[in-house]
C-alpha cells in the first residue's frame, strides 16, 4: 500500500522538478497544494531535525540542497516517526478544557458548541484562555472524526452525541492528529488535520 507523500516529500519534489533555482512561499503553496503554515512548518522541523534539504537564500526563499536531491533519488525522503508508546502525561488523559469537554458529553451524551462553552467558561477565564471556542470546537470536531462522536442537526446548530465511550479519562489529541485513548491503552487514528 502506498502511502500518501508527506509535506516534506511534497516540498522536496517541487523543489527538484524547479532544479536550481530558488523558490518562495508562494511557488511551493501552489505546486503542493499545502497551506503557507504546513510548508513552514515541515521545513522549520527538517533543519531542527539537521535534515538539511533546504538552503536558505532569504527569509521565505529557499533552494534544494544536494542532499535533498540524492534523498529523493534515493527514495529515502525522512518521514516522521509514528509514536508508538504514549508519553507519560498522556496515561492520565487530556486535561483543562478537553477534559472538561469529555466530562460534559459523558455526563448528558449529547451537547453543542454553546453547552460546551458554558462548561470551559470559568476555567477558560481563569486561566486567561482567549481562545476557549476555537478550542473547544477543534477538539469537538477531532473527536467526531475519530468516531468518538456523531454529528446531528443542521448546520449552525450541530448537537454533538457520545458514541464511543470508553471510559473517565478524555482522549488525548496528538499534534500527528492521532488519538491516544488511555482507558483502553490504545492509538487511534483520525482525529486528523491537526
Amino acid at each position: 500500500m502506498n502511502k500518501a507523500p508527506t509535506p516534506i516529500e511534497r516540498i522536496v519534489q517541487v523543489m527538484c522538478d524547479a532544479g536550481d533555482s530558488s523558490v518562495d512561499y508562494g511557488y511551493l503553496e501552489e505546486k503542493t497544494k499545502l497551506p503557507r503554515r504546513a510548508i513552514m512548518q515541515a521545513i522549520n522541523r527538517a533543519s531542527t531535525r539537521q535534515i538539511d534539504y533546504f538552503q536558505k537564500i532569504t527569509p521565505g526563499v529557499y533552494r534544494l540542497t544536494h542532499a535533498g536531491r540524492e534523498a529523493l533519488c534515493k527514495g529515502c525522503v525522512h518521514r516522521p516517526k509514528t509514536r508508538t508508546k504514549p508519553l507519560k502525561h498522556m496515561l492520565e488523559g487530556a486535561t483543562g478544557i478537553r477534559a472538561i469537554i469529555w466530562k460534559l458529553l459523558r455526563m448528558n451524551r449529547v451537547a453543542n458548541i454553546p453547552d460546551c462553552m458554558i462548561a470551559v467558561s470559568l476555567y477558560a477565564q481563569k486561566h486567561g484562555i482567549k481562545n476557549a471556542e476555537n478550542q473547544v470546537r477543534f477538539y469537538v470536531n477531532a473527536l467526531v472524526r475519530a468516531n468518538f462522536l456523531a454529528r446531528r442537526g443542521r448546520r449552525r446548530s450541530y448537537s454533538y452525541a457520545l458514541v464511543n465511550d470508553p471510559g473517565p479519562k478524555a482522549p488525548v489529541l496528538t499534534a500527528g492528529g492521532r488519538f491516544y485513548e488511555p482507558n483502553r491503552a490504545e492509538w487511534i487514528e483520525g482525529g486528523g488535520n491537526v
